[in-house]
């Protein structure tokens, strides 16, 4: 039996365009910021912050403002507490209009048709995860039950418990499983630790340093990540 689960944000979808869009919106486009590093920054801050959230120590509301003001200060704009919850309400409407493009879609149908079962494994708060997790439909693709958020089990990649919560929920561990997710401290290492194989959906092209760990694959675009799943796995 072979298993395959994939990261949702900027793996399932690209998640620098609904982020673009809202500070173009709530900033204006005449910041001087470059906008892909500024969004990689606060990808960054982001996870930083959801470790206090996760452990009970502060509540998403901070982690919200923590990762604008961060991202914003490391580039020489002060943001305050206030306009980074604003600008968070602006995100998530945007996130609320997000997709899986029809390439994606017909991947996890195949997978599917082949028998290999396919689920998720994703960091974040619950409610705001399984927003985004509807917005994208991924329910009509792959089963509520082998969707694992964080925020719902008290574990986040890169630690092992979140990948055996998947294993657990599909009932055994098979013999090939592979997982595919952008984040190189959260879903490179996280799964090579758990004895997962790794697709690496190195989307914003970041260079790893010698000795670092290497994923089994890795891949900077959609395309790409289509079609080295399909080979590793074996599709038509």
């Amino acid at each position: 039996m072979k298993v395959i689960a994939f990261d949702v944000d900027d793996t399932l979808y690209d998640l620098s365009e609904p982020y673009r869009r809202a500070v173009l919106e709530f900033f204006g486009p005449d910041l001087g910021i470059p906008l892909d590093e500024l969004f990689i920054r606060s990808r960054v801050c982001s996870d930083e912050a959801y470790e206090l959230v996760l452990a009970g120590v502060k509540p998403i509301e901070y982690m919200h403002a923590y990762r604008v003001q961060m991202a914003f200060g490391d580039f020489g704009v002060d943001v305050s507490r206030e306009d980074a919850l604003a600008f968070q309400r602006v995100y998530e409407r945007y996130q609320g209009s997000i997709s899986v493009s029809s390439a994606v879609r017909s991947l996890i149908g195949r997978l599917d048709d082949a028998g290999i079962t396919v689920g998720v494994i994703s960091n974040g708060d619950s409610d705001h995860q399984w927003a985004k997790i509807d917005a994208l439909g991924v329910p009509d693709l792959i089963p509520r039950e082998l969707i694992v958020v964080s925020g719902d089990i008290g574990h986040c990649k890169p630690e092992v418990e979140i990948f055996r919560a998947l294993e657990d929920r599909i009932g055994f561990i098979p013999d090939e499983r592979w997982f595919v997710g952008d984040t190189y401290e959260n879903d490179v290492i996280g799964s090579l630790d758990a004895g997962w194989r790794c697709i690496w959906f190195n989307r914003r092209g970041r260079i790893l340093e010698e000795g670092e760990p290497r994923p089994d694959l890795e891949v900077r675009s959609e395309d790409e990540m289509i079609a080295r799943v399909g080979e590793v796995l074996g599709l038509a």
